[in-house]
């Protein structure tokens, strides 16, 4: 069997492994997350800070908890630290990521003086 894993969705795919003797059965479940992150665009000034959140789901829609990994693209105009506050550095439009488990979900970030 081939299966062909691309960026963004994929399909489910639920993977029976046989056992050895009197080992339990093995099953895999290959998916998708997805990461959203609210707001997904806000303002703020140099030196304020917002508050972004996340949400994640299973690729059933099913909410899924678990820890996300924060990153700024661009530090010079804003930075994030791990719960997601967004603090404003320098004047300008970036990307905010949240990030599990190989998904990621991301927010604009506009600082202005």
């Amino acid at each position: 069997m081939t299966l062909n894993v691309q960026p963004g969705t994929n399909a489910t795919v639920a993977l029976n492994l046989t056992p050895l003797t009197g080992d339990q059965p093995v099953v895999v479940t290959l998916g998708s997350f997805t990461i959203t992150v609210k707001p997904s665009s806000t303002a703020v000034g140099i030196g304020a800070t917002v508050q972004l959140s996340d949400s994640i789901t299973d690729w059933n829609g099913t909410p899924t908890t678990g820890t996300v990994s924060w990153a700024t693209k661009n530090p010079g105009i804003a930075t994030v630290d791990a719960t997601g506050l967004v603090t404003g550095t320098g004047a300008g439009t970036t990307q905010i990521a949240a990030t599990f488990r190989g998904a990621t979900g991301t927010a604009t970030v506009s600082v202005t003086p």
